[in-house]
């Protein structure tokens, strides 16, 4: 038999070492067991891994009736992605579906694998003797160690990591391709981390700042497609992408949930129109103060905005584009701009934001507030498609350089 819809959660509920990630076993817990009221059904299967604190790693197919077995690994690490794959697998071979949605529940960081280690107590060098993986199937781990999401004590998956991971698993299905991957993590609807995924993954949902334990709601989504398939209405990933968003009620002011395309047309056709963006701001006189001045105030100005994550150096899009749609910056600038702009509301499919991002987009990109916060992520955006292709860090080292300088 193979249901319409399987939801696949793939819960991080341990906490780390240092306790600057809390345990979310609690909330996550509270997730499933709205989800399992809901699933499996007839149009829609469920199954479930959660990596707890106070009990070992338990697996199983989600039902209100509870007619399948439990299955319980011990203690696993949800930041090593070989687990990932393997729970996929699992899935898979238990409960073949037309459409997958992955749910990948836990911490996230967007991209930014310095912070995180200093937050996990450690430098981002002292983790890489913690990467036990084939560099064939997770990505070329010299490149860079980004974090992306799922912590597990002094461990987290990798963007690298991520993207090997989510490759091997789409590779387990006829089409190659995964439906829609859910971040149910704070920080994940980044452009840049998107751009990283597109290529196993029709549509993703995330949030652009940080989500409250609450998270999003599963069994709400899960109910729009139940309903909508009963009654014999298609549910292609893009309409399951944008339940998400649908069935979202913002707890913090700051919440939000928005459903993005990862087609790949749209998703060229968007680093090329900022690739065009950062050449028209190229062309500027860099070396001139109040030239430079006012880019770094732009840059500023957007990565403010993001009221509740406090390291000021992501931005929404929307706020992105308006800082350098102002005055200070000449017709050519205002105008690829406002096209970036253009191309990134195409790939948003449906969001759902807290008042105090009304405005918003719902995607972020990087934009340092500082150098010092330029500094704290250099590294880790360097391995980066987007940064490479796009021209971006060239373009943020020649807008620092005279800073960079100092520091070497």
């Amino acid at each position: 038999m193979s249901w319409p819809i399987k939801f696949s959660i793939y819960g991080a509920g341990d906490a780390s070492s240092s306790g600057a990630f809390p345990s979310l076993a609690p909330a996550l817990w509270r997730q499933l067991h709205q989800l399992q009221q809901k699933l499996t059904n007839e149009k829609i299967a469920g199954v479930a891994q959660l990596d707890g604190v106070s009990h070992p790693t338990m697996r199983w197919i989600l039902d209100p009736k509870r007619r399948f077995k439990t299955y319980t690994l011990g203690e696993t690490n949800t930041g090593d992605p070989r687990g990932l794959v393997d729970f996929c697998s699992w899935s898979f071979a238990r409960c073949p579906a037309e459409l997958d949605v992955l749910v990948l529940s836990g911490h996230g960081l967007a991209f930014q694998d310095n912070r995180t280690g200093s937050y996990l107590g450690r430098g981002a060098v002292s983790h890489m003797p913690m990467f036990r993986t084939n560099k064939k199937l997770f990505g070329n781990l010299s490149a860079g160690f980004s974090r992306a999401v799922l912590v597990d004590q002094d461990d987290f998956v990798s963007v690298p990591e991520l993207k090997g991971a989510l490759g091997q698993i789409a590779n387990l299905r006829q089409d190659s391709s995964i439906g829609v991957v859910v971040f149910d993590a704070c920080l994940m609807s980044n452009v840049e981390l998107l751009y990283e995924i597109h290529e196993f993954a029709d549509t993703a949902v995330g949030s652009v700042d940080e989500l409250s334990g609450a998270g999003l709601d599963l069994s709400g989504a899960a109910t729009i497609a139940t309903n909508r398939l009963r009654r014999g209405e298609e549910m292609d990933s893009e309409k399951m992408a944008a339940a998400f968003s649908d069935s979202f009620s913002p707890a913090w002011t700051t919440d939000s949930c928005v459903a993005v395309s990862l087609d790949t047309k749209q998703q060229q056709s968007l680093l090329v129109a900022f690739q065009k963006f950062v050449i028209a701001l190229s062309a500027l006189d860099l070396a001139e103060r109040q030239t430079n001045s006012k880019i770094r105030i732009a840059l500023s100005d957007g990565s403010r905005r993001l009221s509740r994550y406090q390291s000021k150096s992501l931005s929404d899009i929307a706020a992105f584009c308006s800082a350098f749609m102002s005055e200070d910056f000449p017709k050519k600038v205002r105008n690829a701009a406002k096209r970036f702009l253009s191309a990134s509301e195409s790939i948003v499919l449906n969001a759902k934001l807290g008042s105090d991002y009304e405005r918003a987009l719902g995607i972020s990109i990087f934009s340092p507030s500082s150098f010092a916060e330029f500094r704290k992520d250099r590294l880790d955006y360097s391995g980066l498609s987007f940064a490479k292709k796009t021209g971006w860090l060239k373009f943020l080292e020649a807008v620092y350089a005279d800073e960079i300088y100092e520091t070497v």
